[in-house]
Order: structure tokens, then sequence, then C-alpha cells
């Protein structure tokens, strides 16, 4: 363990809890069941992460859809997705191909973000554009992902002049590199950390050169955990 973190040098166990559940609201809770997550799914890595917060900026006068579309379910909902309905305000772009949609809630008086792979729901970028002032039927997923921040090889960071400041928020795990063979490509990858004592943390982060060349060797990464909400299905309003 390197000194200047004054960490100790023996193995840390750390347990990756996976799956987190957004709590539906109070209107919406008649009609969905709550449901885990698999302890052993991850979702990409995306822009940024995603938060519902209140936002008194948001009008409660809010025009309705007049086309009476509802935000009721257009196919079964699976285990772990919820489904929301409200207004979308912004597309952002992110790593093709991924996008942020942030979608008001005007009666609730929120706003929140969620990450979109436009391949995903097999829509093309113009579509999805064409969206924002519009009312939309959506499911998503809530799950909890742990972005590497930093990666340490002999106590150096991989990153050398570019590696990121020290915060004592993140978390520390130490051990053998696994999974990470080859550099992504437009998603980041998945890779694990094999500690002495047999526990792994599943990783997520774009894999580049110095990655692969550490790849099976002792390493030390400082990570942070963050909630992570992914559209799984996108209706396109019919006007």
């Amino acid at each position: 363990m390197c000194q200047k973190f004054l960490i100790c040098g023996f193995a840390l166990s750390v347990s990756l809890i996976l799956g987190c559940k957004t709590e539906r609201n109070s209107d919406a809770e008649s009609s969905q069941g709550a449901s885990g997550q698999s302890s052993d799914t991850l979702v990409a890595e995306s822009p940024r992460p995603s938060t519902l917060v209140e936002d008194s900026s948001v009008s409660q006068a809010a025009p309705l859809p007049s086309d009476g579309m509802s935000g009721g379910p257009d196919r079964e909902l699976m285990d772990d997705e919820i489904n929301e309905y409200g207004l979308v305000v912004a597309v952002e772009d992110g790593p093709y191909p991924m996008f942020v949609v942030t979608v008001e809630f005007p009666e609730r008086q929120m706003t929140a973000s969620f990450n979109l792979n436009i391949e995903a729901v097999n829509m093309n970028r113009d579509v999805l554009d064409s969206l924002e002032g519009k009312y939309a039927t959506f499911y998503y997923i809530s799950e909890l992902q742990n972005g590497v921040e930093d990666m340490l090889v002999d106590c150096e960071s991989i990153y050398g002049e570019y590696a990121p400041e020290f915060d004592e928020t993140w978390r520390y795990v130490e051990g053998t590199l696994e999974n990470a063979e080859f550099p992504s490509g437009d998603l980041p990858s998945t890779v694990s950390i094999l500690g002495i004592d047999g526990q792994r943390v599943m990783l997520t982060l774009f894999v580049e050169e110095d990655h692969v060349a550490a790849n099976g060797e002792y390493v030390e990464v400082y990570y942070s955990t963050r909630g992570m909400e992914t559209i799984t299905y996108l209706r396109v309003p019919t006007n």
C-alpha cells in the first residue's frame, strides 16, 4: 500500500451490493410491484450520474398531453423495470451511443436525468431530439455502479499527470486486475479486482492500453459507487 495515502497494506475486502431500487411514486404503486436486482448485474457507465431531485422551478401548470396518450405500460414490465411518464425537457450527448434524457414530473415538482443507450431502444438521433417538449412513457432500471477514479501500479497512478486529486470519499480495493485484456469500444468495460481473500469487486471503466498492460498485475484502485438510472424502453408520442 502506498505510504502517501497512509493506508495499511493488508488487502481489504470490499463487498459490492448491486442493485438499488428507486421508490415508485405514490400514484404508480398500485400498478407496480417491488422487485430486486440481480447481484451479478452491472450497467454500462454512462455520461454522468442520474439524480432524481425536487425542483421548485418546475411549473405546476405545465400542459398535459392533448392526444390522450396515457402513462400506462405498452408491454409487460420486467422484474427490475419501473414505469414512468413525464415531460422530456432536454436530450444531451454523451459518448455515443449514450445520451442523457432529462424529464420533468410537474405534478410532483421533480426533475430527473436518465441514461439512454440509443441503440438499445432502436431509435435514431433525430427521433430522440424530437422528444424534447413532449410527454413520453418510458421504463427504466436503477442500479448501483462502481466507477474507477484512479488505479495505481507500484504506487504510481497509471494516469500519470492526468491522475485525479485524491478524494477521501472514494472507496479502496487492492488485488489482481482481471478482464482488462482489450481496450474498450464505445461503451466501458466491466473489470474485476481479485483480492488475496478470494473476493472480487466488479468495476466499470473505459479500458485503455495502460489498463491492458496492468491486466493480471497487482493494482490499487480507488473507486466511487453511484446510482444509475437507465432507460430500457421509450415510446415515441404520436404527435
